[in-house]
């Protein structure tokens, strides 16, 4: 018990590395990410923008071959790793090895697949051996992966070492959309642009090898596999097809129903300021991934306590962004579409669907955090399933009426239900004492959420300029910041004065 404490006490800065490079690597990935689909949209046309956009959300899908073994094997690891013991940990990576391999094969099949009959499922402008090399080169990335180097990177998230990837990913990121800036601005086309995508991920592979190496000569995946501990894996699987499923409904929908890309386009650019919000939270929780894993392993009253602490923090953190990143989407899709008339994007009602649904997502995968952290793979894997029917039932529903909107409310209404689902099994069987004070801050907030609704329809004032926008994102930011951390102190004080 000494050793185990004491190896959590030397891994505590890690949280600290994990969040400042996650989030370096989030800023630059969001400025990059605003530049390269608005020269796609340009330059190539927002067709070329959505096919990026279609595959990627049926790549995600096709990614499910390798869903389960990820986080059970993560699970897993979190014993070995804090008694440092090598045995346990290579007979796992063995097992993890070989159930990748066999992912990476059917996934270089699913390819194939792919480019045969994605071209027949939709009407574009763009010649059919263009979208199939797309395909090709967009897909084949994965396979390198999981061949090579997934399961590595699996044991660094276990340790807490997830700066390691992230800040290889950073460096790489810069490298990869430098080069696709450069080819789009001298007139080369999309096959050529993904080109330089799948040589980087090339690239990252060989430099994690490499590093695996040199810093873990011990590790070794040649030897006797241990199925046993990565045995939950099924339970996972279920989840992660239902989840995927239920988290790409919206575009497979827009793009198999209404066979319009340029519909595609518009989502993916509302997508774009929602999605950089949501990734920062991502990597915020994600730092923290491997305490509650020890935490979890330690006993469920240390779990408890622990997550009363980090709940509240994430929590209001996840009010006061989605709330900011609200204020400010209406002028950044003015701003960003500026020029572009192949179709309206600037749709009513669709910002405020996507911060509902993402402020939901965000408590989403807190819940699902603790969840996993406890191996709690199969007494919950009932719940992304009734998620995903239910999005795919309304939003198929709802898309012939409100389009897009309709899409996105279908959405809202499965996170609710797979909220209330969780917030129920933590409440009884993980961390009762933390699920209280969450419901408690969450009904703090929604008052303030109803006041960012009602003063972004009567906000007048709209940027001219980038400048103009970055100074107007910092204001909101700052004056969201503060509205969320006046009313939660005011709370807490009549609270502590009166008690519960």
């Amino acid at each position: 018990m000494k050793h185990w404490l004491s190896r959590i006490v030397c891994t505590n800065n890690r949280s600290k590395v994990n969040l400042f490079s996650g989030l370096s690597y989030q800023f630059i990935s969001v400025c990059m990410g605003l530049v390269l689909p608005h020269l796609f949209i340009v330059n190539l046309g927002s067709e070329s923008n959505g096919l990026i956009s279609s595959i990627g959300q049926i790549y995600v899908c096709l990614g499910l071959l390798e869903a389960g073994v990820s986080t059970t094997t993560i699970q897993a690891l979190y014993k070995p790793v804090a008694n440092n013991d090598h045995t346990s940990i290579n007979a796992i990576l063995a097992a993890t090895h070989k159930y990748y391999r066999k992912a990476g094969l059917w996934y270089a099949i699913g390819i194939v697949v792919l480019t045969i009959v994605y071209p027949r499922f939709v009407d574009s402008a763009l010649p059919d051996t263009t979208i199939r090399r797309v395909i090709a080169l967009q897909g084949m990335g994965a396979v390198v992966s999981f061949l090579f180097q997934s399961k590595y990177t699996l044991l660094l998230r276990a340790e807490g070492k997830n700066y390691i990837q992230t800040l290889l990913s950073l460096l790489l990121l810069i490298v990869r959309n430098a080069g696709k800036i450069i080819a789009i601005q001298l007139g080369y086309d999309i096959v050529t642009v993904q080109a330089i995508h799948f040589v980087t991920i090339i690239i990252e592979a060989f430099v994690i090898l490499f590093y695996i190496k040199h810093h873990y000569p011990w590790l070794t995946v040649k030897g006797k596999p241990d199925f046993d501990s990565i045995s939950q894996k099924g339970s996972v699987f279920v989840q992660y097809v239902a989840w995927t499923v239920f988290n790409h409904t919206d575009i497979l929908v827009l793009t198999i129903i209404t066979r319009n890309l340029a519909l595609v386009s518009v989502y993916s650019v509302y997508s774009l300021v929602f999605d950089a919000a949501q990734n920062i939270m991502n990597e915020i929780r994600s730092a923290f991934q491997y305490k509650i894993g020890y935490k979890a392993q330690q006993g469920s009253v240390q779990l408890d306590e622990y997550f009363s602490k980090y709940n509240p923090i994430v929590i209001s953190l996840t009010f006061i962004v989605f709330s900011a990143v609200y204020l400010i989407t209406k002028p950044f899709i003015i701003l960003y579409t500026q020029g572009i008339t192949d179709i309206n994007y600037l749709v009513g009602g669709v910002a405020e669907l996507f911060f509902t649904l993402k402020v939901l997502y965000g408590l989403r995968a807190l819940n699902k955090q603790v969840i996993d952290a406890n191996g709690h793979f199969k007494q919950t894997r009932r719940i992304p399933i009734i998620e995903a029917i239910s999005n795919i039932g309304v939003s198929i529903l709802l898309v012939f009426y409100f389009g897009l909107c309709g899409v996105l409310i279908g959405t809202v209404c499965s996170l609710l239900i797979g909220f209330a689902l969780y917030v129920h099994y933590i409440m009884n069987n993980v961390a009762p004492k933390a699920m209280k004070a969450q419901l408690g801050l969450i009904m703090i907030s929604f008052p303030i959420v109803l006041a960012t609704i009602f003063l972004e329809n009567y906000m007048h004032y709209m940027p001219t300029s980038w400048w103009q926008f970055v100074v107007f994102s910092l204001i909101v930011a700052v004056s969201s910041a503060v509205s969320y951390a006046l009313v939660y102190l005011f709370f807490y004080r009549i609270q502590h004065r009166y008690g519960r």
